[in-house]
């Protein structure tokens, strides 16, 4: 089950392959790619063995006859797309976005594909078709589709102007974003320029990137580590070298990404990173909250000072997603006027209350994340606004759903100037082709509406109440 979609950190271990670009606009950067040379393409097998034949039919078939249900089970997520197109994270988003993908070029190229001998097997790489255009595992697994649809291109296009909008206008100016990295202490953005240069540019972890970044650096270059994916940026400061890796491939307790800073040959800092999601870069992050946060924010000083050490105690997450970490008690429940939220909570034996975390939405008030989950195993979760003061302004309903199974359900996302919120709703269709009838079963919005954000708040003083986003 989704919670927050700000909340998930998608690592990627997949193989991908790159290629020509028939009909397609296929990935040019330094971004997890297998690069295969005339070389290394003619040490594929010419005719494609007989038993890898058959696994390549099957997947054809699957594409020719629309079976996006089946072939949603086949596939490694996260599914990679081209920064910063957000991956394609699970079954439900597959089939959301599967003719963002399998545009009609895409599907009559693979449906007209003969197995024997326009796809080749490239060693521990897989399967692949063309070029390098889509890759299979030998199992049949679908692992990378480096093929862009009209429609990715200019959903591409709108991401990246979207990006350039929301950054510092020190930065806006590239051809791409790369990656951002969060590390314990900072915040990096790795932006392509183009001709084969990169551009680095930190925060301190607080900071949003469009403040002014504390270090800019336009000299780098991309360097491939092997052909398994990894690969490393590397940018000159003087006597320092700065270096993030990307790891693809390595051992289990491997970081999806590291920092490293040199001086002439010492290294004097590493830290291990993350990769934030691609379609975070122009959200508001929030952060979970820790009781023994070393360095609170304003949200979480206005916790402290409410004291809330003495009021919450350690849970267990009930789904790992969730990130929930401290329930509060009935006082603490009052002295947070959640009764305004939900007035028949705080005397149920059968409802959690969770302090999930706080959001930078403004520096006019603070915003917190308040979970509420009861035994049988549903939740939701508010955006709670409060004055510097401590007074209650207003909330917002963000997530709703269930821990088992959720017919309907409901996501959020920030941004600088409002909140974003989706409901989803589950539905089965029949589709008939070519007289055969095939059940699809999937999650598709069912509403979507923009809440902006004000001085005070959402709705301000006068209106505390949110009007819950209904499915219909």
């Amino acid at each position: 089950m989704v919670f927050i979609a700000s909340f998930l950190i998608a690592c990627s271990g997949n193989k991908k392959g790159s290629g020509d670009n028939t009909s397609s606009t296929l990935q040019e950067t330094g971004e997890e790619i297998i690069e295969l040379d005339d070389k290394s393409i003619e040490k594929g097998e010419q005719h494609l063995r007989e038993d890898y034949q058959e696994i390549v039919q099957t997947f054809i078939d699957n594409i020719k006859n629309q079976k996006k249900e089946k072939l949603s089970t086949q596939v490694s997520f996260p599914l990679k797309r081209d920064s910063p197109i957000p991956d394609i994270r699970n079954e439900r988003e597959f089939l959301e976005r599967y003719r963002e993908i399998f545009d009609d070029n895409l599907i009559e190229l693979i449906s007209g594909s003969n197995p024997a001998t326009d796809w080749s097997a490239m060693g521990w790489r897989g399967i692949m078709l063309k070029n390098g255009m889509l890759w299979l595992d030998y199992d049949g697994t679908l692992i990378a589709v480096n093929y862009q649809s009209q429609s990715e291109q200019q959903k591409k296009a709108r991401l990246v102007a979207i990006t350039k909008a929301y950054v510092h206008p020190s930065l806006k100016e590239f051809k791409q974003p790369i990656v951002v990295l969060e590390t314990k202490k900072f915040r990096i953005r790795i932006d392509d320029l183009g001709n084969h240069k990169f551009r680095y540019a930190s925060w301190p972890i607080e900071k949003n990137m469009n403040v002014a970044p504390d270090l800019i650096l336009s000299n780098g270059k991309v360097i491939h580590d092997g052909s398994g994916g990894n690969h490393r940026y590397e940018f000159s400061n003087g006597p320092y070298t700065y270096v993030c890796s990307i790891i693809t491939l390595g051992t289990s307790d491997s970081p999806p990404a590291t920092l490293s800073i040199f001086k002439g040959d010492k290294e004097i800092l590493s830290e291990r990173a993350i990769l934030a999601p691609k379609n975070q870069k122009n959200q508001i992050a929030p952060k979970k909250f820790a009781l023994q946060v070393k360095n609170p924010n304003d949200a979480e000083k206005f916790l402290l000072d409410l004291g809330i050490r003495k009021f919450a105690k350690n849970i267990a997450a009930p789904d790992p997603e969730l990130n929930y970490t401290f329930n509060i008690t009935k006082a603490f429940f009052h002295i947070l006027a959640l009764d305004n939220v939900k007035n028949f909570y705080a005397n149920n034996k059968d409802i959690t209350t969770t302090v999930v975390g706080t959001v930078a939405l403004s520096p006019n008030f603070h915003t917190l994340i308040i979970g509420f989950t009861n035994t049988s195993s549903w939740y939701d979760s508010y955006l709670v606004n409060y004055t510097k003061k401590g007074e209650l302004i207003d909330f917002l309903e963000i997530t709703r759903g269930d821990f088992i199974e959720s017919y309907t359900y409901i996501e959020s996302q920030f941004y600088p100037t409002h909140v974003i919120r989706k409901a989803y709703q589950f539905s089965v269709k029949e589709v008939i082709d070519n007289g055969k009838s095939t059940t699809i079963e999937g999650y598709e919005i069912n509403r979507e509406e923009k809440i902006s954000i004000n001085k005070e708040g959402f709705f301000g003083k006068s209106q505390h109440y949110d009007t819950p986003l209904q499915v219909e």
